[in-house]
């Protein structure tokens, strides 16, 4: 089932720079029973991908760690053919479960063997480029209801993420994260544990979840791509939302609201002036 908007052919514009084919008053009415935020991370919370930065940020270190140790030399040239292979992928193959399982699949390739302590030391730098305003908005959220991620990233990851946003005071930030999990092996980096979260269908399995062990109420899902695709239309169902911030013109049908890319502080001004 479709769930394009057909009430108003047009977009018509919101307070915070947001646009919708809704009516103010139906989304005013939704935002009053929502129980629950669902948010995506990259490229909603941050310019990039959470993943593709951690490796990044690994493949640093292997560099010094080749510098002082030549032992290390055949870890960096791997991690560095692998990384080659991880950027052909991103640029070129069309975005899809295919090509995600492929990154998933080589990037627990490139990392393995780096010692747990060094990522877990590493994994918090990862959010240093978070667009401005998020923090400010998920402090305002998670005021209201419990708010969660399922994200096609690491877990890892999102451990890290309510210290850099100062939301241990807040304890209905992160009521749920759901991400990849990566699996060690004596204190070391040893891949991503299958199966893997890689479209649209993992993130609505896992909404479902969440939903019937009641983690999860009627959602206001806020995403940007075809990933949050199921999720933002089982949010349209339930009477729920959908923000797209940063959808592309292919995308722009999955979401209710569409707002710029990266425009958290307009995010945090329409919420304010719809969900009072």
């Amino acid at each position: 089932m479709q769930h394009r908007v057909e009430q108003q052919q047009e977009l018509i514009g919101l307070e915070g720079g947001a646009r919708s084919r809704l009516p103010a008053g139906e989304i005013r009415s939704r935002l009053r029973r929502v129980e629950t935020v669902v948010l995506d991370v990259d490229e909603c919370l941050l310019p990039g991908y959470a993943q593709i930065a951690l490796g990044h940020l690994a493949h640093r270190y292997l560099t010094r760690e080749a510098g002082r140790n030549p032992a290390r030399v055949g870890a960096w040239l791997r991690m560095t053919l692998v990384g080659g292979c991880l950027y052909l992928l991103k640029k070129f193959q069309p975005s899809g479960e295919g090509r995600n399982r492929r990154l998933h699949r080589n990037f627990g390739h490139a990392l393995r063997g780096i010692p747990a302590a060094e990522i877990r030391r590493l994994a918090p730098e990862v959010w240093r480029d978070l667009y401005p305003g998020v923090q400010d908005c998920l402090a305002w959220l998670c005021r209201r209801v419990p708010v969660g991620i399922i994200s096609l990233g690491l877990d890892l990851a999102l451990e890290s993420l309510p210290e850099k946003l100062g939301a241990p005071g807040c304890p209905m930030f992160l009521a749920f994260a759901r991400a990849n999990r990566v699996s060690w092996r004596d204190g070391r980096f040893d891949g991503i544990v299958e199966p893997w979260l890689a479209g649209p269908a993992d993130k609505a399995a896992v909404l479902a979840e969440l939903t019937r062990a009641g983690q999860a109420g009627i959602p206001l899902v806020v995403g940007h791509n075809r990933d949050e695709s199921l999720i933002a239309r089982e949010a349209f169902h339930s009477g729920g939302l959908a923000i797209g911030i940063g959808a592309g013109p292919a995308d722009e049908a999955h979401f209710q609201v569409l707002l710029p890319k990266g425009d958290w502080p307009g995010l945090a001004r329409f919420l304010a002036a719809y969900w009072p």
